[in-house]
């Protein structure tokens, strides 16, 4: 027989909140998340480091090392120091699926780089600015330097600031790219537009062409930097696009789900695990296949 809910569901499970907007809904008796097997790892995909003369570093389970001496890695991030002179040029940092890195860049600057995303970068600021292109989700936080400002360059926009700090999430699935002020401010630039963004604030440019300043929920857009996997009013699309990118796995969305989530996980949460929680608010069922998961009513 049906049952009514409230609107609005909330489910603790484990430690793990997640909290459901709904309209009335329909609690239908349904078994746990099926799977044959369990998630089947894939061929390994390292951190790699690619240096000015070609070379590519493998960076997994490196811990505390000197790669030479302007670049170490301190408790598995890499440090680059300004003030020795090493290779010129420029090296690229590149992250795959299932991890996220740290890096310091010559100036001082702190860089967090999420799963599948990668940087580009000079080994020193030379010039009247401070240059770097980013994929993927990058945080920064910008040493202060109001007589070289520091640009962003991502998706043929340019992210300029002196001293402030800010997510940039822009993975080519993603609906929109999305710049998140957590400090200061910043100015955005295209060849058509410009729109400077402050503290507090999101701007989400769709097709480069279409831009919105909104309220941003500055906690969740930064939480995978504190080993979070936080979904803030995000769509049960965008909740999959971010399990495929963590767990690295195929998501198929069978049956449309017109929900939205809002939750907190650790990072390091079994697949299982957080499928279930998902499962026991009655809106979605998922079919685990090795490593591709179906969605469904």
């Amino acid at each position: 027989f049906w049952k009514y809910a409230a609107a609005a569901a909330l489910v603790i499970t484990g430690g793990i909140i997640i909290y459901v907007s709904k309209s009335t809904s329909t609690t239908i008796e349904k078994p746990p998340v099926t799977h044959s097997g369990s998630v089947q790892p894939t061929a390994p995909v390292l951190p790699t480091l690619k240096m000015s003369d070609g070379r590519i570093i493998q960076l997994a389970g490196i811990r505390d090392t000197a790669l030479n001496e302007q670049v170490k890695i301190v408790s598995g991030e890499i440090v680059y120091n300004d003030q020795v002179t090493g290779e010129q040029g420029y090296h690229e940092l590149n992250i795959p699926r299932k991890t996220s890195y740290r890096l310091t860049l010559p100036d001082g600057t702190k860089v967090w780089l999420n799963a599948a995303s990668s940087i580009r970068f000079p080994t020193s600021f030379t010039g009247d600015t401070r240059e770097v292109t980013v994929t993927g989700e990058t945080y920064f936080e910008i040493a202060k330097n109001a007589a070289k400002p520091f640009i962003v360059t991502v998706n043929g926009m340019k992210v300029q600031a002196t001293g402030t700090a800010f997510n940039i999430k822009a993975y080519p699935d993603d609906p929109y790219l999305g710049i998140t002020l957590t400090e200061g401010s910043v100015r955005v630039s295209s060849s058509a537009k410009t729109r400077n963004v402050q503290i507090g604030e999101q701007l989400q440019i769709r097709n480069g062409l279409n831009w919105k300043l909104a309220k941003a929920d500055t906690d969740a857009a930064i939480s995978w930097t504190k080993n979070k996997l936080q979904f803030s009013d995000m769509s049960t699309e965008e909740v999959m696009r971010n399990l495929e990118r963590w767990y690295d796995i195929t998501v198929v969305i069978q049956d449309k789900i017109d929900k939205h989530w809002n939750g907190t996980y650790p990072s390091d949460t079994p697949l299982t695990t957080l499928l279930r929680t998902l499962e026991q608010t009655n809106d979605v069922h998922f079919k685990l296949d090795s490593n591709r998961l179906t969605v469904l009513k």
